[in-house]
């Protein structure tokens, strides 16, 4: 499995945890670390391909993306991926 997906999915699971009232904020941050390790430096391919799964995630309704939750742990993880 390619790494962006891998980190996008792996991300969208701790969303769903999260809008289903866990705490999950230790796990977003060390997936996140990990991610952009991972992923390479800001603004390259695979780390921009993950936010843009991630931004897909947000839009499929069908994937909780009414709840407030989860839409504000995508976000956190998009804009954690833009920081170097």
């Amino acid at each position: 499995m390619e790494l962006a997906s891998k980190y996008a999915l792996q991300i969208r699971d701790l969303a769903l945890q999260a809008d289903a009232g866990e705490d999950m904020i230790e796990a977003l941050n060390f997936t996140l670390s990990h991610a952009k390790c991972d992923l390479g430096r800001v603004a390259s391919a695979p780390a921009v391909a993950c936010q843009q799964q991630l931004f897909s995630f947000m839009r499929d309704i069908s994937e909780g993306a009414s709840a407030v939750m989860y839409n504000a742990v995508l976000n956190w993880a998009i804009r954690d991926l833009e920081q170097s």
